[in-house]
């Protein structure tokens, strides 16, 4: 990887200090594939050391945050025992919830109140308390009543959107994995297996639908991913722990709870449809995606140059994001009550301070896009690291096109625009062609893409043009989607904004209830069509060959109730409030 390439993303002096260089990266990742390969020789999955070390770490997260509960309540009960709690027979007692008072004032749970020190309108104490402290400048005890400081408003709603639609396609996919488009074990359960004489037109149009979906779909949920994470290790004050410790929550906590229930629930569903032995077995599934965005925020808290973020104090890099309530959050947007989001004017971002950042940055030219980032980053260095590996997992992350350094790239790429300012301009304007040639130039890619997918499949020379087609595509399809929604999807709804805030959780689920409804499926069409969907010992995907037509309609019917139930299902859990704080 070269050093102005790592320079311009992450914003660091290479070579850096120990534990922040590049070099620390590879080293790990060599020595994470040679544990790959001995857990093979094994017979250990490796994805499910990654479920075993995070739970690891959401354990000592927990315990970490009790015994800072219990220190805070310690706290408290000791300034109580001093002050004379109302019913003056005890240092601690039974606490009422948070309430929110008018002038921004806050009950705490134990009894503490606290102030916002930017309301202007009313507070706790007095007028005639408030002159008093304001007039007394060695008093320790003075509240300041700041200024609101007025934060840029600036609306990223079509990244809400894409995210919708993008959560939306991973589950459409899936169910096309359950209808032959994946292969024997691509799949937790599903009927016509392309490896055998089961496969139809209908399954060979899906194998081409998530083959083009592999090639961009999670990378551009990385890049997403990357740009939040920027401005949410700002608001964590720069410090790497209290950002990590906010990661572990809210991508550790809940990818290990489904690795632990909902993932080995399909599992056995499945297992049990296919009238098969029933075992327990704990695994990543499609949280992989989650493990590996806790990585990534890790490596970038190892990369980030601190005297580059830390300019943020002085008006660069800390976007703050304020609209209607809607706050944005660096994994899945969520909407909150309108709250300070800042305890200092200092953190504020000013617009000639974006201006100033914009001017910094150099859009890559199309050459640069393709050749550089798309021929060698996602093209031939993919095809190493998928060489390396010899297999199509690695520590679950799915390796495939549009996978690992890919992966990397646009997590990457996310972080520089967010540094940069470039989703708050016009990305066609920031192209050095026009929007009609740069589009003709994604529809080659797409055409370059299918061809590959249908005439050159598993062909010797198949990884070779692969690799030099799936980089650019991955690339450039990235940035298309990207400017099609900032055009025609900058917009915000009440509808949108449940779809946003219900989206972690429908990925989160969204594999047990495939499956349900799959299982389902194969049981009235066992009972109603009279032809037997079997399946064999060694594969969860049935080759019993199903017309087309029935193929169609099954896809068709498992989709739509598959979306039907899962995005209610995940409103009415992420607004179950002990859960939306992990949510």
């Amino acid at each position: 990887m070269s050093c102005d390439f790592v320079s311009c993303c992450f914003r660091i002096n290479v070579p850096t200090e120990k534990y922040r260089t590049i070099g620390n990266w590879v080293g790990a990742f060599v020595a994470a594939l040679i544990l790959h390969y001995i857990l093979l020789i094994l017979g250990i999955p490796s994805d499910l050391l990654l479920v075993v070390v995070a739970t690891g770490k959401v354990v000592q997260w927990a315990l970490n945050s009790n015994a800072d509960d219990d220190g805070r309540n310690n706290d408290n009960a000791f300034i109580q025992g001093e002050g004379g709690v109302e019913n003056g027979s005890s240092s601690t007692m039974m606490t009422p919830p948070t309430n929110q008072n008018a002038g921004g004032s806050t009950s705490t749970e134990s009894g503490v109140l606290q102030v916002d020190p930017y309301d202007t309108t009313t507070s706790p104490l007095s007028q005639q308390q408030q002159q008093q402290d304001q007039n007394d400048n060695n008093s320790p005890m003075t509240t300041p009543i700041l200024p609101r400081p007025s934060a840029q408003r600036l609306r990223y709603y079509f990244l809400d959107n894409l995210k919708i639609f993008l959560t939306a396609l991973v589950l459409t996919h899936h169910v096309s994995c359950a209808f032959g488009a994946c292969g024997s074990a691509g799949w937790y359960l599903g009927v016509g297996d392309d490896d055998n004489e089961a496969v139809t037109a209908f399954s060979e149009v899906l194998k081409i639908f998530t083959f083009m979906n592999q090639g961009y779909f999670m990378t551009l949920f990385f890049l997403i991913s990357g740009f939040f994470t920027a401005s949410s290790y700002d608001r964590k004050g720069k410090s790497p722990a209290m950002f990590l410790q906010d990661k572990v929550k809210r991508l550790l906590v809940p990818a290990v709870v489904c690795s632990y229930t909902t993932n080995p629930l399909a599992l056995l569903i499945s297992q049990w449809s296919r009238d098969q032995s029933l075992f327990y077995f704990p695994h990543a599934g499609a949280c992989w995606y989650l493990y590996w965005l806790y990585i990534f925020c890790f490596a970038y808290t190892t990369l980030a140059d601190e005297k580059a973020v830390a300019s943020a104090a002085n008006g660069q890099d800390n976007v703050i994001v304020e609209e209607q309530g809607v706050v944005r959050d660096d994994d899945f947007n969520r909407q909150q009550s309108s709250a300070t989001l800042s305890s200092t004017v200092e953190e504020h971002v000013t617009a000639a301070a974006d201006v100033s950042s914009n001017q910094s940055f150099q859009f890559p030219s199309t050459k640069t896009r393709i050749v550089k980032y798309g021929l060698l980053f996602c093209g031939f260095y993919m095809l190493i690291v998928a060489v390396l590996t010899g297999v199509h997992t690695f520590y679950g992350m799915p390796i495939f096109i549009g996978s690992f350094v890919n992966d990397i790239v646009m997590f990457t790429a996310g972080i520089t625009a967010k540094r940069y300012g470039v989703f708050d301009r016009n990305i066609a304007e920031q192209l050095d062609v026009s929007l009609i040639c740069f589009r003709s130039i994604v529809a080659i890619e797409i055409a370059a893409m299918i061809f590959v997918g249908i005439l050159l499949m598993w062909s010797p020379i198949w990884y070779l043009v692969l690799g030099l087609v799936a980089g650019p595509y991955c690339v450039d399809m990235n940035l298309a989607l990207l400017q099609i929604f900032q055009v025609t999807a900058d917009s915000v709804s009440s509808l949108s904004r449940k779809l946003a805030k219900a989206a972690y959780t429908v990925y989160l689920i969204h594999p047990l209830i495939i499956v349900c409804v799959t299982a389902v499926y194969i049981e009235a069409y066992n009972t109603l069509d009279g032809i037997q969907i079997e399946f064999d010992d060694d594969s969860p995907v049935s080759p019993t060959t199903i017309g087309n037509g029935d193929m169609a309609m099954g896809w068709v019917t498992v989709n739509i109730l598959s979306h039907f139930i899962c995005w209610p299902l995940a409103m009415c859990i992420s607004r179950i409030p002990s859960l939306q704080g992990f949510l």
